[in-house]
Order: C-alpha cells, then structure tokens, then sequence
C-alpha cells in the first residue's frame, strides 16, 4: 500500500506585498530573474510586472510558500505562454535552504497540475544546466524526457518536456 502525503507546499500568486520576503530570499544568490542582493525596489517592480503579465495571460508567477510556516521558500512561473500550441515554459528558483529537500518537485507538481488542468496547456518545457543534477533527476521523475538540442538555446543548456498525457502527470 502506498501512502500519499499533502505537499508540504503551496503555490499562490504573487503579490507586491511579497517583496521584502523575496528580497530576503535573493539577499546571498540571484533568482527569479533577478540579481543577488537586488534592492527592495526592484523586487516590487518584479512583481509588478508579474501581475501585469498574468492580467494579459502572457506568464503566471506564483511563490512557493511552505504551508507549516506560511514562509517563502522560492518562485515558479509559467513562462512565455503560447496559446495557439497550447504549450509554456516552467521556470523555478529555490532558495538554498530549501533544495534537496523535495519542494522543488512538490512545487513543479502543483504547477503541472495548475498548467494541465486548469489552464489546457498540453506541453511544459523546462531547462537544466549539465551539472545540476538534482534537477535533472527532478525533471527525469516528473516524467519530462530530453529534448534535442535547439539551436536557439545557449549552449550547455538542457532542454526537457512534459507532456498533457505523459502518465507521470499529476
């Protein structure tokens, strides 16, 4: 018998309110797009533009909040949405503290269910470095497969998809 627990996690959208917790969050390593040690003001000017991306449909940004603390522990996005393919980009940033310890899956699961079944994506696409591991396993155990190599991405990128009806999914 197999036990199936809550996630630790939650996903919820960003909001301006959220700035001084991000600014934490990036005060010693950069992420989200933004810089390290990135000043309060261009973390509320993030997450300005974040609204106004999902107020067009064009991206979600969502915080991952850990549900026992109600605390931050990083950011996830559907990125650079394509309505006509049905398919996004998935971007994801934890803070330090809070890798290795099962979040990032949590959370891209959440969002996988968020993209598949509340919005009818059909395709996510997610990238990792070769020598982030962690992240590519997490990748690999979500059920995302190797894409081949475009040309459009830099080099030593490696690109993945997961797909509606891929049986991992949710």
């Amino acid at each position: 018998m197999s036990l199936v627990l809550p996630p630790r996690v939650r996903l919820r959208a960003a909001r301006p309110s959220d700035a001084s917790a991000l600014q934490v969050l990036l005060a010693l390593e950069g992420g989200a797009g933004l810089p390290p040690g990135s000043s309060l003001s261009r973390c509320r000017r993030f997450l300005r533009e974040a609204r106004a991306q999902a107020r067009v449909r064009r991206a979600f940004h969502f915080v991952v909040e850990v549900r026992s603390t109600g605390r931050l522990a990083g950011w996830i996005a559907l990125l650079e949405i394509d309505w006509d393919r049905r398919e996004a980009e998935a971007g994801t940033w934890l803070a330090p503290q809070w890798r290795g310890r099962g979040v990032n899956s949590q959370a891209k699961r959440l969002l996988l269910d968020h993209a598949f079944a509340t919005l009818g994506l059909e395709r996510l696409r997610m990238y990792a470095t070769p020598e982030n591991i962690r992240s590519i396993h997490a990748l690999e155990n979500l059920g995302a497969t190797r894409d081949g190599q475009s040309p459009a991405l830099p080099a030593g990128i490696v690109p993945f998809s997961i797909w509606r009806d891929d049986d991992q999914v949710i």
